[in-house]
């Protein structure tokens, strides 16, 4: 479990450890439902890529619990710190405001009211032993640069840090942060691209232009065969999926079904191709 001294970090400080409990019926309250699914989803994947931001040596496996700070405890900070306490970590929650801590206080291992800028505060929480940090401090561009410089000057591994602009983004990375993150930019290219591709039911931008895809099968062209639908194109067929079964080798030769999922990997453009015959 995570140690938090009980020595005052503020003006008022809540500290609340309970056991972690289920979370499977959690979700976003937000005006548009595909904005709301897609930051769950960026969310969840976010949590599972900090898990493994240490040095091999720190860390037996994927499923290793590990210990986390979220400094800010909006709804992107929230979720994350949920999602984190949901894969079995333990999290440390810190927001200067009192009803945002006591909105997550039941729901991860701690939550802290206190000035995260501060480096008494994050000495007293003792930072520069956990794992990794997330700062997700949405309006206080001073507030997030100085938690940058603590943490890194504690010795923290990991830190993710949410950028308000361009600027915000480059000082961010130039204080040493692991990755800067832009939720709201991230998920204004995904929900455009899956607008653009209604046939995309998810997909993975895995960088230097490549692509991990999930398409559905529409009617006009379940008559088609693999080998034709993929002919020509230099992509990777990763597995199909047929209602509950998945085929990872599936044979090319057969016909492909109304509604089913086939998971390809590649460059854009080729992808972009395929798209255009789904």
């Amino acid at each position: 479990m995570v140690e938090v001294p009980s020595s005052n970090l503020g003006s008022p400080t809540k500290y609340s450890e309970q056991k972690r409990r289920s979370l499977s019926a959690f979700s976003v309250s937000l005006p548009d439902a595909p904005i709301a699914i897609s930051l769950s989803w960026s969310v969840t994947f976010l949590s599972v890529m900090v898990s493994d931001t240490n040095a091999p040596e720190k860390v037996n496996s994927m499923s290793a619990r590990k210990q986390f700070i979220v400094i800010g405890l909006g709804v992107f900070g929230a979720t994350v710190a949920r999602e984190l306490a949901e894969l079995g970590h333990d999290v440390l929650g810190i927001d200067i405001n009192e009803d945002k801590v006591n909105q997550i206080a039941d729901e991860i291992t701690c939550a802290v009211t206190a000035d995260a800028s501060l480096e008494s505060t994050l000495q007293e929480v003792n930072a520069g032993s956990y794992d990794a940090a997330v700062i997700a401090i949405g309006n206080n561009f001073e507030t997030s640069v100085l938690a940058t410089m603590q943490l890194k000057a504690l010795g923290v591994e990991g830190i993710w840090a949410k950028a308000m602009s361009k600027e915000h983004h480059l000082i961010l990375e130039r204080l040493g942060a692991t990755r800067v993150i832009a939720p709201e930019y991230e998920t204004g290219v995904r929900i455009s691209r899956e607008m653009a591709y209604p046939m995309v039911h998810n997909y993975l931008d895995l960088e230097d232009d490549y692509f991990v895809v999930d398409f559905r099968i529409s009617d006009e062209v379940c008559r088609k065969s693999l080998a034709e639908l993929l002919e020509n194109l230099p992509l990777t067929l990763l597995m199909l999926k047929r209602g509950t079964e998945t085929f990872r080798e599936p044979d090319l030769t057969q016909n492909l079904h109304t509604g089913d999922r086939l998971v390809v990997g590649g460059a854009f453009d080729p992808l972009r191709q395929l798209a255009d015959e789904l």
